[in-house]
């Protein structure tokens, strides 16, 4: 049973969110032939990305303690010191295998990673919205990450945006999730700071830049305008009205649901970009 412990610490679902997003940022809009530099790329991501979560929740541990007592750390199924090596071996193993595949944007994408995700650990919750831009950049950078391993960069920066801008919206709204922890242990996040009227307000305005990029990506020949329409009532305008509820409907039950929504939600945009392509 502890083996799973160790699999709940690295979030099994963003570990492979990051591989999906990856081999998606690799072969949007080009042929897709698997290659060993992508699948390398995609792993080495996953163990980076893993290595943050696992140092986020070791500082955030009295938090978690509030917000989220059933994780690993916090309801005491791992101790501290056996997380802080798995987390280092994780990081060890992920530069390594991208130092391996001699890619030198890479390896600067993946140190630049790695030292905001430590940033973010150690000092995230006292950072108010560079906190949340951190997570979103880390995020939405390995669609960038698979691009430029496959030669895709340029297909890639439309889904970096567009994920960019959509995390950005989702971390605030999980800071909303996570107010009575961090009210506790005296966190400076966007809602504790502004209140989550201003802070539904702000996500509200992002949520028209998003939908201004994918009017971007119809305007520039990524999707047709029926496909167009299809995005912008499933995700675009999905956005818009859970935001709007959330607004009169500011209970945490509302906006837990709301937030794994989102998260849903990302996969099947990029699942219909995938099929229209």
């Amino acid at each position: 049973m502890r083996i799973i412990e160790y699999i709940k610490l690295v979030r099994p679902f963003n570990f492979l969110f990051v591989i999906l997003a990856v081999l998606f940022g690799a072969y949007y809009r080009t042929e897709l032939i698997l290659d060993f530099v992508p699948i390398v790329a995609a792993f080495s991501a996953a163990f980076i990305c893993s290595s943050g979560y696992i140092w986020n929740d070791i500082y955030d541990i009295e938090i978690d303690r509030i917000n989220k007592p059933h994780r690993p750390l916090p309801a005491g199924n791992i101790s501290l010191p056996s997380a802080k090596k798995f987390g280092i071996i994780l990081f060890v193993l992920g530069f390594i295998m991208v130092i391996f595949l001699q890619n030198l944007p890479m390896i600067i994408l993946a140190l630049f990673n790695s030292v905001i995700l430590w940033i973010y650990a150690r000092k995230g919750k006292q950072l108010l919205l560079v906190s949340n831009i951190i997570v979103a950049f880390a995020t939405a950078s390995t669609f960038l990450y698979g691009g430029i391993s496959n030669n895709n960069f340029g297909n890639s920066l439309f889904i970096f945006s567009a994920a960019f801008i959509y995390t950005l919206i989702r971390e605030l709204i999980k800071d909303m999730e996570d107010v009575r922890g961090d009210k506790k242990n005296v966190a400076r996040t966007v809602p504790l700071v502004y209140g989550s009227k201003k802070t539904l307000t702000f996500s509200l305005m992002l949520a028209i830049l998003f939908n201004t990029v994918l009017l971007a990506g119809f305007l520039n020949g990524y999707y047709e305008l029926i496909y167009y329409y299809i995005i912008l009532v499933f995700v675009g305008l999905f956005v818009i009205f859970d935001l709007i509820f959330l607004y009169y409907k500011r209970k945490n039950v509302f906006v837990y649901f709301s937030e794994q929504a989102m998260k849903i939600n990302m996969l099947v945009f990029l699942i219909i970009l995938w099929v229209v392509q």
